[in-house]
């Protein structure tokens, strides 16, 4: 019963809510919006650390309060009690188990019952400010803790800062890993080439995860071959 609201409530920019195959309508959003616009020439991957453990549950909770469906907000109630029951802070303790050792007021255990819709929740308004910080020029969807953006030069600075910022993720208890975000020119951009010159003037560590040594993880386009190269240095 709460399907439908949830997936209303989250789209256009969350996907994968209660369905199967949604990872794979979250991958396949912003390839289809790079196709319809060429001239949204970079795309963005934000990664979140320990997303489950760390969302704001009072965020959440306002959220279903706030929800013009009343199936939603049902849920605050739940979000609360269930919260309480699967946040504690536990500890190994040998052969006597597991050990209760406080309550977080922040996050649920990985998995807990309703930790997902609870995250999303969390999530929403961030990600609705970033669409209307993007004003048309660009997209971001997202499947649980993995965020992508794919639009303009301009819009990606913007929604950048605004994530990156104590606005962003940071008001909801996320933090981003940015040793694992990347920036790419997609192969639908106008200003694609698929050579070293796509990415002339980034800064280091912006472009396809370029790691300390030089070296870069990902694919690059081969005319010679007809195909992606997959390697870890161009």
């Amino acid at each position: 019963s709460v399907k439908d609201p949830l997936a209303a409530e989250l789209g256009p920019e969350q996907f994968g809510c209660g369905v199967d195959s949604g990872i794979h309508a979250a991958h396949v959003a912003p390839e289809m919006s790079g196709e319809l616009n060429p001239a949204w020439v970079i795309r963005t991957g934000y990664d979140l650390r320990t997303a489950h453990q760390d969302f704001r549950r009072d965020l959440a909770v306002g959220e279903c309060v706030n929800s013009t469906s009343p199936a939603l907000r049902g849920m605050a109630r739940p979000l609360v009690a269930l919260g309480r029951r699967f946040a504690d802070t536990c500890c190994p303790t040998g052969a006597a188990g597991w050990e209760t050792l406080a309550e977080s007021k922040n996050g649920w255990r990985q998995g807990g019952g309703l930790a997902a819709l609870g995250f999303c929740m969390a999530l929403n308004p961030i990600l609705k400010k970033a669409t209307a910080i993007a004003a048309g020029e660009g997209r971001i969807t997202a499947i649980q803790d993995d965020v992508d953006f794919i639009g303009t030069d301009a819009a990606d600075a913007r929604v950048r800062e605004f994530l990156l910022g104590p606005d962003g993720f940071a008001s909801a208890g996320l933090t981003v890993n940015e040793d694992k975000m990347v920036s790419i020119v997609p192969h639908t951009a106008v200003t694609y080439t698929g050579t070293d010159a796509d990415y002339e003037g980034w800064p280091p560590g912006v472009g396809p995860r370029q790691l300390p040594s030089g070296k870069q993880i990902g694919r690059i386009w081969s005319g010679e071959r007809g195909g992606w190269v997959y390697g870890l240095k161009y």
